[in-house]
């Protein structure tokens, strides 16, 4: 038996909804989280469904319970992150609303099964699902790992790198930065994830210093 934190995570700059097969449905806004106590027992498959307006993306999150370890699989890779703090496991989806231009989704599906197998010659036994719950939103800032005050940094398409001029000092500024650069660059998309760094990188915008 193992108790943990499963996080859902929306790490897009979109309202994304969210489904966990056999569990619920939520919708995220942007840098929100939704944590679920989990208490795991046998080997299992958390089947996850993320879509936005025009876009949608799929992922397993599997749990082996040998090592107590949990792995994330998907068919559109470039969308799902996961991360572990400790006994908490981030899940990070960053699927856009295709319609607000920003970075290009993969819309493929993944039909995995659940992964709910006991291997034996005899009939299978089934697994025991996991207990899950209660929930609790908030930010997924407060998680404390990315290091805040911190400069924002991103790659564009044309392989540019730009930088906020200032460090900003939580997940929702440097979004709203990335935002901001990006629609003054026009033509231009995220390639790849942002991240924050503690030195400036490449090309500052905007140049009067003010994110």
């Amino acid at each position: 038996m193992y108790h943990c934190v499963l996080s859902w995570s929306d790490s897009s700059s979109s309202n994304q909804d969210w489904q966990i097969y056999n569990y619920q449905e939520f919708e995220l806004l942007p840098a929100q989280y939704l944590n679920a106590n989990v208490i795991m027992h046998d080997d299992y498959t958390f089947q996850i469904a993320v879509s936005t307006n025009g876009a949608f993306a799929a992922a397993n999150l599997n749990y082996k319970a040998a090592d107590h370890s949990f792995t994330l699989t998907s068919a559109t890779p470039h969308e799902f992150d996961l991360e572990r703090l400790d006994n908490v496991y981030i899940i990070r989806c960053y699927l856009e609303d295709i319609n607000a231009g920003a970075e290009s989704i993969g819309d493929s599906d993944s039909n995995s099964d659940s992964g709910n197998t006991a291997g034996s010659s005899a009939a299978p036994v089934p697994a025991k699902r996991p207990s899950y719950g209660p929930d609790s939103l908030g930010l997924d800032i407060e998680f404390g790992k990315l290091g805040f005050p911190a400069y924002q940094l991103y790659m564009d398409d044309k392989n540019d790198l730009y930088c906020s001029p200032r460090k900003v000092n939580n997940n929702i500024e440097g979004r709203a930065w990335i935002r901001n650069c990006v629609k003054a660059h026009v033509g231009t998309f995220l390639n790849g994830k942002p991240w924050t760094s503690q030195e400036q990188e490449g090309t500052s915008w905007p140049e009067n210093g003010e994110n």
